[in-house]
């Protein structure tokens, strides 16, 4: 039986240390005959890897993780490309990732100044102007370098403690750039990300143009009461609680969401009159 290991990480991602060789001799060394390196936003161990497979006679699937984002969650994309990624991909890669890194870079310098911490935008500029988009980032490496941060464990503590968050490429767009690439695109962690099991259909529109429910049956709970406050007059309040799980398809199939749990709250208020 062949073992295969479709998403692993070298030290072209800022979360990992292994360079492709090391990788390789693991993978072989475990009996794995197929392996791909999906590196967040980095594909530049890929060429290694092409050399390697045929040193270590364990096939090679080129690969990349793009970090994006839907509902405003994180949603990584897996992209597979049986030829190697075409050029587009670097350059939607290196646009991604240079705009997420100056959005979060200035945000963090400014909260570490107003920690009192002495950092300063000349500073992260002039690391920046230096740093390859692979390894880490230039803001790693600068707050290492000033002793703020010992270390990558320091760094993410230090960026969780932080509360900042930016915005990455939506997933469609993501999702988009695997297929332009002449690759296929798969969610990293599917409901673990998102919250739901997605899939996308890009020929189908971005826009939302229908959300069709498919027919549940489901349980409510219910309470209620009825208030003669005038005469022949009266008032009725009734308050339910509905649930119910539904398949949700959005643009004909473009979006599907299932086994969604819609659970609302429905609050009615009648007026009557006895005759």
């Amino acid at each position: 039986m062949r073992k295969a290991d479709l998403h692993l990480h070298t030290h072209a991602s800022s979360d990992a240390s292994f360079d492709p060789e090391e990788v390789f001799s693991i993978a072989k060394a475990r009996g794995l005959t197929v392996l791909t390196f999906n590196d967040h936003d980095s594909i530049a161990s890929n060429a290694a890897g092409q050399r390697l497979a045929d040193i270590y006679d364990v096939a090679f699937l080129p690969g990349v993780e793009i970090t994006s984002s839907w509902g405003g969650k994180p949603a990584h994309v897996l992209g597979f490309f049986s030829n190697g990624p075409l050029p587009a991909l670097e350059d939607f890669l290196a646009d991604n990732i240079r705009s997420v890194r100056k959005q979060f870079a200035m945000a963090m310098l400014e909260y570490l100044q107003g920690q009192g911490t002495a950092v300063t935008i000349a500073e992260y500029e002039a690391e920046a102007e230096a740093q390859e988009l692979s390894g880490p980032t230039p803001l790693y490496r600068l707050l290492h370098k000033k002793g703020i941060a010992s270390d990558m464990a320091a760094f993410m503590a230090l960026r969780e403690s932080s509360g900042i968050r930016v915005l990455h490429t939506p997933l469609p767009e993501a999702i988009h750039a695997c297929h332009a690439a002449g690759g296929i695109a798969v969610l990293a962690h599917p409901g673990y990300d998102t919250g739901v099991v997605i899939t996308f259909d890009e020929e189908k529109g971005r826009s939302v143009n229908s959300v069709d429910y498919s027919n549940e049956f489901g349980w409510a709970l219910q309470a209620g009461f009825d208030y003669q406050f005038y005469e022949n007059w009266m008032i009725n309040v009734d308050v339910k609680k509905v649930f119910v799980e539904t398949d949700i398809s959005v643009n004909d199939g473009a979006i599907n969401a299932n086994d969604t749990n819609l659970d609302p709250l429905i609050i009615g208020i009648g007026f009557g009159y006895k005759f």
